[in-house]
């Protein structure tokens, strides 16, 4: 017997909350591993070109170059900075230097190191690390099914928001208004998850795990501890699902690669520093037109491209050679609000959600940030297991859904997707110059 749990999650519509802030939430919610002066005392520096210029800015010359012309380049690069920070009697871990994204460094520094770093010639910015916490809003109780469709106590038909529109296999309404289920399984690119894992042994994920990495603990593996990423690989990537007998096409870009990049601990909470670690390493690492998806953010900000020093040149960077999908947050606000998906650019794309009768959800964040909307309603995907060892499923809501379905689609096409049409958002559009946001389909 499989199991299927109805979820509404937040999209992980993280809150960014300021490393001098005492309180004993906060002590609780803190990852394994990190103790609160660590984070009170852990900074990310970031290096003007007078240090070293970033490996990736030479868009051509970082593509052309063999892994052992660049290992040079890296490690010179690298040296620089440690003999920079040597040179102002600052400890730094060598792991803990980038060049490739950003020329950054993170560091334990004290209050006059601080102070020294911000008077530097050759420092572009000194901030200190911050907490980034999402957790979940469940809805209903969990719900064991022995079939994908069946009745419940009162006789009432239960279908999960599958339809047999596409012949012998159901899908959910969000993939159907995608334009359906394809085989993605033979594509070069893959699909960066960077969120809080993925169950890697998952039989119907196709998980890249040689490519995934633990920023949260680098000493295991990056399998799924909280079932976010789970979830969003399977909106995007599921193969299809033989559920009991019965055929279900629940991702949009059917066994395409997915990489998991854990950057959240089991508690959806994480820090900077270990985001800045993970998009260096898939710049480092990934192929051209790779599908990036940030399904996380901070709600609200005041000041979207200073608000974490870094973040804006680094998404920038990244999106020179590969698409970035990022969800709009599920706080009913403004999207320009919401950090990173605020950040505009060429192949940086913010999604909001949509129903599946293409109103706009409630939840969603909307505004002139947001590119794209898809379905992110009751959208059926892959989860967890359960006590027992079986795997389960859920139906779960929330623009990190939509984001999800926008990642299959880029994936699938090789580039932006097709418009299926626009919506129009409730009070969004005033006085005849509404906001009108194009349906994303393949």
């Amino acid at each position: 017997m499989r199991k299927l749990t109805r979820i509404l999650y937040a999209a992980l519509a993280i809150g960014v909350l300021a490393c001098s802030t005492q309180s004993n939430q906060e002590d609780k919610s803190k990852p394994a591993g990190k103790n609160r002066s660590q984070i009170e005392n852990t900074y990310v520096v970031f290096l003007k070109p007078s240090i070293a210029s970033a490996l990736a800015l030479d868009t051509a010359g970082y593509i052309a170059k063999d892994k052992q012309a660049l290992e040079g380049l890296r490690s010179n690069a690298k040296r620089r900075v440690q003999d920079f920070c040597d040179s102002l009697k600052i400890k730094v871990d060598p792991s803990k230097i980038f060049v490739d994204v950003a020329v950054a460094f993170v560091a334990t520094l004290d209050s006059a190191q601080v102070e020294l770093l911000r008077a530097n010639i050759h420092v572009l910015s000194v901030s200190r690390d911050v907490i980034i916490q999402g957790k979940p809003i469940q809805q209903g109780k969990p719900i064991q099914q022995g079939k994908p469709i069946q009745q419940d106590d009162e006789g009432r038909p239960q279908d999960w928001g599958l339809s047999s529109s596409a012949g012998t296999c159901l899908m959910s309404c969000a993939v159907a208004r995608a334009g359906g289920s394809a085989d993605g399984s033979s594509k070069p690119a893959v699909i960066w998850i960077v969120d809080t894992g993925i169950a890697t042994d998952h039989p119907f994920l196709n998980v890249n795990v040689g490519m995934g990495q633990n920023f949260v603990n680098p000493t295991t593996n990056a399998y799924d501890d909280n079932g976010h990423g789970t979830l969003v690989a399977g909106i995007a990537a599921a193969k299809q699902i033989d559920w009991n007998g019965t055929m279900i096409c629940s991702g949009v870009s059917a066994g395409a690669s997915v990489v998991p990049i854990k950057v959240l601990d089991s508690e959806g909470i994480g820090y900077w520093s270990d985001i800045l670690d993970a998009l260096n390493h898939i710049t480092k690492s990934g192929r051209k037109d790779d599908v990036v998806n940030l399904s996380l953010g901070d709600y609200p900000i005041f000041d979207c491209l200073n608000e974490i020093p870094g973040i804006n040149d680094v998404l920038h960077v990244i999106n020179k050679y590969h698409f970035v999908v990022m969800a709009s947050g599920n706080n009913g606000g403004n999207s320009d609000e919401s950090l990173p998906g605020c950040i505009n650019g060429r192949n940086l794309f913010t999604v909001g959600a949509a129903n599946c009768n293409l109103t706009c959800a409630d939840y969603s964040n909307f505004g002139s940030s947001v590119d794209w909307v898809a379905v992110g309603t009751d959208v059926f995907s892959t989860y967890l297991k359960d006590a027992s060892g079986t795997w389960t499923y859920s139906v779960v809501s929330g623009t990190s859904m939509s984001a999800a379905v926008i990642s299959g689609i880029i994936h699938l096409k090789g580039t932006k997707p097709n418009s299926g049409g626009s919506i129009c958002c409730g009070e969004r559009c005033p006085g005849g110059q509404p906001f009108r946001y194009r349906i994303g389909t393949r």
